[in-house]
């Protein structure tokens, strides 16, 4: 599913290094995964930003949207910025612990704005939704009667979501450059429940922020919040976390604005391609995705396992893009392969009906989210 991108003209790399010449200032520093150069997540949204023509601050503004935005891309009706100020005088993996805010039957209703994604898009949320999907018992369903939905579109500029179901319509933005698995798994996380890894109380525990770098006025984005805000449920800190920003973020010299007090995550932080086993575990957690019926606890599995949705024992996978595999043969000879990436099927038994007839190309929405197998998508 990857896309190589073309290297930059010789004229405009010679460009880019003048003007770092110039103004004294480092270019973002990318990260090579599997020889595959990558921005951090931090990255990619602040470009998100400046790409779009609409110019919004990106950082806060109330003008024609009566919104607030934090972070690069959590925004906030006014009243609940109000509220979760007041709230964090008074815990945010950080998961939102109010239960309100969560979606009811573990379904999150979404609709994707008329005539603004193509089909690679569409292919990317679909993408995005499976892979949540797959690992946790959260759903998605595409309507535009139920009163409580994510509408998808291209917004005011850049990336974007509130955290939770606020009730009613909520937007979920994805301009230009947002429209990545990675980035639009971060987003929907966020419309979930979950906000930024690096915010969480304890981060102090595990990463060092260095303010002396960070933009002027823009220290505000490292506020911690407080656990009566935001549950972490026993998780621990996750450097691999989808929710978690990269090195420079903020940064105003290029320099390091995040330091891991493990050295080896340094390099890692921002650049998960999907879900981390702490992400998953936190969903699993937060929707109460293991039922009571369940006779399989966290005593059964090893120490660094946990019960899955379906009452096994999960453990870590083998690589980024493999957070998680079964804990005992046994299990993995009876279910088969925990691995996303190999789980390709047709969840409609008439998709290769559909798919000889042309629905992958005339309704992708559709196709794509159900069809994988029969439009060739995996």
């Amino acid at each position: 599913m990857g896309y190589s991108g073309q290297k930059p003209l010789p004229a405009l790399v010679c460009l880019l290094c003048l003007l770092s010449q110039c103004f004294g200032t480092k270019l973002p520093q990318k990260v090579k995964v599997d020889d595959v150069e990558l921005r951090t997540i931090d990255q990619v949204l602040a470009n998100a930003e400046m790409q779009d023509e609409d110019g919004s601050n990106p950082f806060y503004f109330t003008d024609h949207t009566h919104l607030i935005r934090r972070e690069y891309d959590i925004v906030y009706k006014i009243e609940d910025f109000v509220n979760m100020k007041d709230m964090n005088r008074q815990k945010r993996t950080a998961a939102l612990r109010n239960k309100v805010r969560r979606w009811t039957d573990n379904v999150v209703n979404f609709e994707l704005e008329d005539g603004t994604f193509d089909e690679r898009d569409t292919f990317e949320i679909n993408k995005a939704m499976l892979e949540i999907s797959h690992y946790t018992c959260l759903k998605f369903n595409e309507t535009k009667e139920a009163l409580d939905r994510v509408q998808i579109q291209k917004g005011f500029g850049g990336c974007y979501s509130h955290v939770g179901m606020i009730g009613g319509h909520q937007p979920l933005g994805l301009g230009q450059g947002c429209r990545s698995k990675q980035i639009i798994i971060h987003e929907l996380l966020h419309a979930i429940g979950v906000h930024h890894e690096q915010t969480r109380p304890d981060r102090d525990n595990h990463v060092t922020i260095r303010f002396v770098h960070i933009k002027d006025k823009m220290e505000y984005n490292f506020k911690k919040y407080k656990w009566s805000y935001i549950n972490n449920f026993s998780i621990p800190y996750d450097y691999s976390s989808v929710m978690h920003y990269g090195k420079t973020a903020f940064s105003e010299t290029g320099e390091d604005t995040i330091v891991t007090k493990d050295p080896k995550y340094q390099d890692h932080i921002g650049t998960n391609p999907g879900l981390s086993m702490g992400d998953i575990r936190t969903l699993n957690s937060m929707y109460s995705c293991v039922q009571d019926s369940c006779n399989t606890t966290a005593e059964d599995c090893p120490k660094k396992g946990f019960v899955g949705k379906d009452c096994k024992c999960w453990c870590p996978g083998p690589t980024r893009s493999h957070p998680l595999e079964y804990c005992y043969q046994e299990d993995y000879e009876e279910k088969g392969s925990l691995d996303f990436s190999h789980q390709c099927k047709d969840y409609d038994r008439n998709c290769p009906i559909y798919a000889r007839l042309g629905y992958c190309q005339k309704r992708p929405h559709l196709m794509l989210y159900r069809c994988e197998f029969s439009c060739q998508l995996c």
